[in-house]
This record gives C-alpha cells, structure tokens and sequence, in this order.
C-alpha cells in the first residue's frame, strides 16, 4: 500500500501520523520513517490500531500467508524490481 493512503487512513480515524506514532509509544517520527525502513514492532502496531493484516500495509515486507521477510531479503527484492539498483546504480543518481 502506498505511505499516502496508510497516512490517508490513520486521518479517517482522526489521528497524525505524528500523533499517533506518540499514542503507539514511539518516538514523533518512527511511523514517516517506518515507510521507508522496515520495523516489525511498528509495522504490527500500525496494523492493529488501522484493524488489517501488516501485509496488507507492507506486501513486499511479507509473504503472502503472513510471514515477516528478512530485511535482506526485503533488499534483494527490491533490487530485482529495479534494474539500476541491480547494477550498483542509484534511482535518481546523475553519470
């Protein structure tokens, strides 16, 4: 799921993504950073308070029944769906 519409669904319930990362009793910015950089404590948090399964939120972070992927694994994939990373290429990085 894209940040824009998990952050779109903790507004429907009338929280920040700040705020609620506060509420969840984690530091003002760990949930913006748990878009980016994976967090399993996070992740599950985030899922219970929005009542969906993490892997509905994070897919490429979970197998399809469920399971937490390794973050190297997590890595290696995205590597593979981005051919420039695959070849020690930057997105976005000027030759």
């Amino acid at each position: 799921m894209h940040k824009a519409d998990i952050k779109a669904l903790i507004e429907k319930r009338g929280k920040t993504v700040t705020g609620l990362s506060v509420e969840l009793g984690f530091r003002p910015g760990t949930i913006s950073n748990c878009f980016t950089v994976g967090s399993y404590p996070v992740e599950t948090a985030l899922a219970k308070f929005l009542n969906v399964p993490p892997q509905t939120l994070f897919p490429k972070r979970y197998t399809s029944d469920g399971q937490r992927l390794h973050p190297s694994v997590i890595k290696e994939n995205s590597r593979k769906s981005d051919p420039d990373a695959s070849q020690g290429i930057r997105s976005g990085s000027i030759q």
